[in-house]
């Protein structure tokens, strides 16, 4: 059985039997991955295991420090990546249950993205092309 639930202009479906979600990791950057991040460590700070950022500091929009700031206050393990593989490797060896992203740039590989058991959600300030 599937229960449709409303999400703003669209209606996903969700299996009713999904296990719950014990394992999500946050990858982005910017100042709205910062905000992102927070809300999410105050909304299940149990569930979030990592936070997955890249040094993007030569960008006149980068939070990097904020996002190293807020994970340090929270004793909560940040993987920087390198690069997008690298990023790909991480979060396979995090094997996370679910991915926030938010301010990311790097295009995931089918491989990664089935690494997640229920998916990746991402926000975006803006609606995306259909």
């Amino acid at each position: 059985m599937v229960t449709p639930v409303p999400s703003g202009d669209a209606v996903v479906a969700l299996p009713a039997a999904a296990r719950p979600v014990s394992r999500v990791v946050f990858l982005g950057s910017k100042a709205l991955g910062v905000a992102v991040l927070e809300r999410l460590h105050a909304l299940a700070p149990q569930a979030l295991v990592a936070a997955v950022t890249f040094d993007d500091r030569t960008d006149g929009r980068s939070a990097f420090d904020a996002i190293v700031a807020a994970c340090d206050r929270r004793a909560l393990p940040l993987h920087v990546a390198a690069d997008r593989r690298d990023a790909e490797r991480v979060l396979r060896a995090l094997a996370p249950d679910l991915c926030i992203v938010s301010g990311w740039y790097w295009l995931l590989g089918g491989e990664t993205l089935a690494a997640a058991r229920v998916g990746f959600i991402g926000i975006y300030f803006s609606r995306l092309p259909a």
